[in-house]
Order: structure tokens, then C-alpha cells, then sequence
């Protein structure tokens, strides 16, 4: 109860389709608990990428590493060779001894990923104020810029980037990128980084693919800025902090630029 999994509290609605399904049993009750695992209401927003569904599918402990959730291996398939319509599973080389060949995600693996994707909290009526309840969300400026009351960067990537690129930025090796020491983080491509954050990337085959964090989680000039500057500045990383007008710029520029 001490965390609050997405933009707000849960309300008694978010429930309200619950009903029986025959004498023995109920339609899926999603709140979680601490002791097992955490609400999954609002798992699609949360935790919108593909990749990392499947991986935590495959071996929850690769992106989870205290999980104790069971992993489900029967729902992917080892091939030789990728086929058009399949999608493969990149998986940390810790986890893949004693496998030869391509991890594929089989259609119920995919079908229950989408799912997951699907959960997303419906937004309360306009004009009504989300519910404070016990615990508030406060933010602090980052310390990390002077470009302005910034929102705590450092906060904001532990919510949209920590889980797959870890708390010391070093990613999963076979998996997900580091951040510490990337030339893309430290470098002066700004129109690229900010891109890759608001559209994802395809980073196949050494990683799996990144899902548009940005978009997906309508993140702000603000808070990108943010995020940015905490990794520029983070893990020994020392490159030169974005202002947020540069940041505005390349993101309007990129909503008035159709995806390639």
C-alpha cells in the first residue's frame, strides 16, 4: 500500500467488472500485494515494452533479480532460424546455458503480453482532482541543471527506465544497454537521443527492441529533460547538461515529423 503503481490510486471502480464466473471461481483480481508482487492495473502504462515482457516471462529474475515469481519457458519455442511473422526473445547469456538457437516467443506468450499491455488505468472524469489519499507524490528540482524547477531526474528514471537499464545504468548484458559510458548519453547528438527516447529504437540483434518510452508515457519536455540530464551526469558519466529549450525544439519537431 505504500507505493502508488502508476499516475494514481486505485478506486473501487477500477474493480467494478469483477464478477463470478461459476461456483468456484471469480474473474481475475489484479491489486497484488507486497509480500507476492505489485498491482498490475496499470501494468501497460507502467511497463509498456514488449521486450521486456517476454524476458520476464522467460526468467522473471534477469530484469527482477530478487523476484520469486516462476518463469515460463514452455511458452517459447528454440528454433534455428527466426521466421518473418516470429519474434525473438533476446536473452541475458547467463540465462541461456544449454540452448542452442533462437528463443522465439510462441502466440500464447505474445497473446498474454498484450494483454498485460492492455491494463492501463482509465483516466477519472475530467476536472476531478486524483485522490491524494495517504501518501502524496512530491518531486524535488534536479540538482543536475540549472535550466529551471526541473522535476527530480533521478525519480523520474527510476519509473520510465530503471527496470530495464538497472539503477547503475549498466543495463543486462545481452538484453539492454548500458547508459553508463554510452557515446549516444555522453555524446552531442541531441536530436538522436531525444528520438530514441520519445520513438524507442531497434537495436537488434545485440539488444532487444526499446518501445517508445517517451510517447508511451506522455512524458514532458520537462521530465525528458530531466531523465536526460540525470544519465549525462550519473555512473561517472560527466557530459554537459541540455537546457530545456533545446529539448522543446527537437520534440515538436519530432511530433511534426511522421515516424519512419
Amino acid at each position: 500500500m505504500d507505493k502508488m503503481w502508476g499516475n494514481r490510486p486505485n478506486i473501487a471502480a477500477d474493480y467494478a467488472s469483477n464478477s463470478r464466473m461459476d461456483l468456484w471461481r471469480n474473474t481475475a483480481t489484479l491489486m497484488g500485494t507486497e509480500r507476492t508482487g505489485p498491482d498490475l492495473t496499470n501494468i501497460g502504462e507502467r511497463q509498456p515494452s514488449m521486450a521486456w515482457h517476454l524476458l520476464h516471462l522467460y526468467q522473471p529474475r534477469a530484469v527482477v533479480g530478487k523476484s520469486i515469481m516462476p518463469a515460463y519457458p514452455w511458452l517459447f519455442m528454440i528454433k534455428d532460424e527466426v521466421e518473418n511473422d516470429e519474434v525473438e526473445v533476446t536473452i541475458p547469456e547467463q540465462y541461456r546455458k544449454g540452448i542452442n538457437g533462437k528463443i522465439i516467443a510462441s502466440k500464447e506468450a505474445l497473446q498474454l503480453v498484450a494483454y498485460l499491455q492492455s491494463l492501463q488505468q482509465t483516466p477519472l472524469p475530467d476536472g476531478s482532482p486524483t485522490p491524494e489519499f495517504l501518501y502524496k507524490k512530491t518531486t524535488k528540482p534536479s540538482t543536475a541543471t540549472s535550466n529551471g524547477n526541473l522535476p527530480d531526474g533521478q525519480l523520474l528514471y527510476s519509473a520510465n527506465c530503471q527496470s530495464c537499464h538497472q539503477a547503475n545504468g549498466e543495463g543486462l548484458k545481452g538484453a539492454f544497454p548500458p547508459l553508463k559510458g554510452s557515446p549516444i548519453v555522453t555524446g552531442d547528438d541531441l536530436e538522436l537521443y531525444v528520438t530514441i527516447i520519445m520513438r524507442g529504437y531497434d537495436a537488434r540483434p545485440e539488444y532487444a527492441v526499446m518501445n517508445a518510452v517517451g510517447t508511451a508515457n506522455k512524458l514532458t519536455p520537462e521530465e525528458v529533460t530531466a531523465i536526460i540530464n540525470h544519465e549525462r551526469t550519473s555512473w561517472g558519466n560527466n557530459a554537459k547538461p541540455v537546457s530545456l529549450e533545446d529539448i522543446k525544439k527537437i520534440i515538436s519537431f519530432l511530433e511534426l515529423t511522421p515516424q519512419k
